[in-house]
């Protein structure tokens, strides 16, 4: 939790099921949510350059972060941030998931990523990254300033902690 800080949070569609399990660490100060863009249509638009900015029916921001590698346009935030967890679709595009079309495999994921992440790192005011490697990656493989990335570790929850256990020791 930060102090002083009270945290907007917006969301698309039905969309917001799924915030409360994500933020329920964060003291949200107002969530609002854009009923009338649903998020799988609002992707679609993004990757093919077409989207209006996500945010005119809501105030203005000072900061705005966007989780999960894309930036959407906005109007009503003074500075944009993204989250980049991974480089996989360049450095091992052939782990990325395909959609079969007739004889076809189409690399979708690998398309969509590196139009967005390529769009996102030329547009964000800074970039989080949760790693010094990822963060070396950017720098290499995206000529992103190192100045323009925070690297931010995320502890993992509790259920994926190992339980310490004993073993018997060996004569």
């Amino acid at each position: 939790k930060l102090p002083h800080v009270a945290i907007d949070v917006f969301a698309l569609g039905s969309e917001k099921a799924t915030l409360s399990e994500h933020l329920r660490a964060a003291t949200i100060h107002s969530l609002y949510v854009v009923p009338w863009l649903n998020q799988r249509i609002y992707r679609k638009l993004h990757q093919y350059f077409l989207a209006p900015p996500c945010d005119t029916t809501l105030p203005a921001v000072d900061v705005t972060i966007y989780p999960d590698f894309a930036l959407w346009p906005t109007v009503n935030s003074k500075i944009n941030g993204v989250v980049i967890h991974d480089l996989t679709f360049i450095k091992h595009p052939e782990f990325m998931r395909s959609r079969k079309l007739g004889p076809f495999s189409i690399p979708v994921t690998t398309w969509y990523l590196s139009a967005v992440v390529h769009k996102a790192v030329r547009r964000a005011d800074f970039i989080i990254t949760v790693s010094e490697s990822i963060k070396s990656e950017l720098i290499s493989l995206l000529d992103v300033p190192a100045d323009m990335i925070v690297v931010t570790p995320i502890p993992p929850r509790e259920n994926f902690k190992q339980q310490t256990t004993t073993h018997p020791t060996k004569n």
